[in-house]
């Protein structure tokens, strides 16, 4: 099946490249000039990203990339304060255990 899916890819690669020898390059440089805009747009336009207005795209990026660095920051605060509170808390209880258990013999 792979064997023949890459003939016909092959086959179509000869095609196009004949017959872009045979005509030119300038149809196909049009042709892409035409074409590319209209599919990033609508990729663009279907992701949700305004192209008419590309400041207010930008301003949304930038608010974005802020939230997410503010979360990562506030992520890390919240286990560095786990860390610097379970710690000695957990051993706080630990020795309290011990000189209960231990202590009350």
């Amino acid at each position: 099946m792979d064997d023949l899916k890459r003939e016909l890819i092959d086959a179509i690669k000869q095609e196009t490249h004949s017959a872009i020898k045979d005509t030119g390059h300038s149809w196909v440089k049009d042709a892409v000039k035409e074409i590319v805009p209209i599919a990033v747009e609508e990729t663009l336009t279907r992701l949700g990203i305004d192209c008419k207005n590309p400041f207010e795209c930008q301003a949304d990026m930038l608010y974005l990339r802020s939230a997410r660095r503010a979360s990562e920051d506030r992520s890390k605060v919240f286990v560095h304060t786990i860390i610097r509170w379970v710690t000695p808390l957990g051993l706080a209880g630990a020795v309290s255990y011990l000189g209960i258990k231990f202590g009350a013999k």
